[in-house]
């Protein structure tokens, strides 16, 4: 049901992500776990003068030139820790825009192939190779697929090994066609009214000052406003983040508790709230925690919940950083209206030229055992606390399964995403979605680039198993 994907490095065990001070997090591992390591774009190598590649800012490589019959193309080095006999498994997203284009996975010097299928179609495809390679693997090869001289030209999305694999199977698909929208959507009403002043109001009636993001235009009359409902190709990562917000609240029987960290202006916790609204649940006891360091989002999230009807003094809004421990850490602060990627620095000399104005102070730091302290069973954990992530989730593993019923997570580095991948394997839990940082990876919505990564882990104490039928990351 889960699919993991994973980038360790070689040796796991030197991963900086699994330093300091914590007992190791790989105990506990089910050795037969299935973990992805993504191919190094520096182990591209072109196999003829013929071919020209260029990278774009995703980290997809496009390949192209005219080649003799089957002439190889480019190869992409094996990493070192699958070099050994055995089975071997990868996967590959890519678009043929020409000619016909072979892969398949060959020995060091190329000269012996262990599989390898033709890719005739234009469009794009979704590749799986399992095999079983009697000696080494060296090399994925791409090379043209024709018997004759011919023009090939590919967009590689992405490429992954798979680091143990025991099925034997070669699997070519075209992508399906995307979803246009998850039905989740279609349960919460799209809010349409008037907007006056600094406000706006997105698609579940949350009122949102103009001020807190693009310095504020204001509405010299009243308007009539609808908003759309999100769309993955407009809202991109964040579209994730609605799916996973519109469930929880469906699901709240009770209550509903939701923490958000790094949580800017409360967006997130507002859009809960009008969410419950919305369908009914209004009238069911609602406990909302924001974590937020920079002050003047600290300030502007007093401001939102009242102008959107809610006490801040009802809730837990806390003014500090997200550490894995309680303590004072460095923290930049500025420009408050132009970006919310403030975040913990390890000095205060810390410089930025693109924000001028920004500057580097000492602020309280939470643990999410204090954030916690006398909270129960929570919703939905929310967090975005810019690369902080896998050490704050690591360092309190053992609460999160004792409390938290889901986690969506915004990710910042590969060290951060490896680090919880194997932190939330190890206790059991179940991904629902897993998109890399600064990739383009599919979706069940097409092809999508993720600025921040997207990760979200259901806790399988409180999941039905209706919940966990659901999930859908292919």
């Amino acid at each position: 049901m889960s699919k993991v994907i994973s980038d360790p490095p070689e040796d796991l065990s030197d991963h900086p992500a699994l330093q300091p001070d914590h007992a190791d997090p790989l105990s506990g591992i089910d050795p037969d776990m299935a973990l992805w390591v993504d191919y190094d774009p520096d182990t591209v190598t072109k196999l003829s003068a013929e071919v020209i590649y260029s990278y774009d800012e995703g980290r997809s490589i496009v390949i192209a030139g005219t080649v003799p019959s089957w002439g190889y193309m480019a190869r992409i080095a094996v990493p070192a820790v699958l070099r050994k006999p055995g089975p071997f498994h990868l996967r590959a997203g890519l678009v043929l825009r020409r000619g016909r284009l072979g892969l398949g996975v060959a020995n060091d010097a190329c000269t012996k192939f262990y599989d390898q299928t033709i890719i005739a179609t234009p469009g794009q495809h979704l590749v799986e190779l399992h095999t079983e390679c009697a000696d080494t693997p060296g090399n994925v090869v791409l090379r043209s697929g024709s018997p004759e001289t011919a023009a090939v030209e590919f967009e590689l999305l992405f490429l992954q090994f798979q680091l143990r694999s025991s099925e034997k199977r070669f699997k070519l698909t075209v992508m399906p066609e995307p979803k246009e929208a998850h039905p989740v959507f279609e349960k919460f009403p799209r809010w349409t009214g008037k907007i006056s002043g600094y406000l706006t109001a997105n698609w579940i009636g949350a009122l949102i000052d103009t001020r807190f993001t693009s310095g504020g235009s204001r509405v010299t009359t009243e308007t009539t406003i609808a908003p759309p409902y999100p769309r993955p190709g407009t809202n991109g990562e964040e579209y994730f983040e609605w799916i996973i917000l519109l469930q929880s609240v469906l699901e709240a029987q009770k209550s509903f508790t939701m923490v958000e960290l790094g949580a800017g202006y409360g967006r997130w916790l507002v859009n809960a709230w009008h969410a419950l609204r919305s369908i009914g649940k209004a009238d069911i006891p609602l406990m909302l925690i924001g974590v937020e360091a920079e002050p003047a989002h600290f300030a502007w999230m007093h401001e939102h919940f009242r102008t959107n009807g809610l006490d801040p003094e009802r809730h837990r809004l806390i003014n500090a950083a997200v550490a894995p421990s309680d303590g004072v850490v460095y923290f930049t602060t500025g420009h408050p209206n132009e970006t919310y990627a403030q975040s913990i620095v390890n000095s205060p000399s810390v410089r930025f030229s693109k924000w001028p104005d920004m500057s580097v102070r000492e602020v309280p730091a939470v643990s999410l055992q204090t954030v916690l302290d006398g909270v129960g069973e929570v919703d939905l954990l929310d967090m975005d606390i810019q690369d902080a992530e896998g050490n704050v989730v690591h360092a309190s593993a053992n609460l999160l399964a004792e409390r938290v019923k889901t986690v969506y997570i915004g990710t910042h580095s590969e060290e951060s995403e490896y680090l919880l991948r194997i932190t939330f394997n190890r206790l059991g839990w179940v991904c629902r979605y897993d998109y890399p940082c600064h990739r383009t990876s599919l979706t069940p919505y097409g092809l999508i680039k993720f600025q921040d990564g997207v990760q979200c882990w259901v806790n399988p104490r409180f999941a039905s198993e209706e919940t966990l039928l659901r999930f859908e990351q292919p």
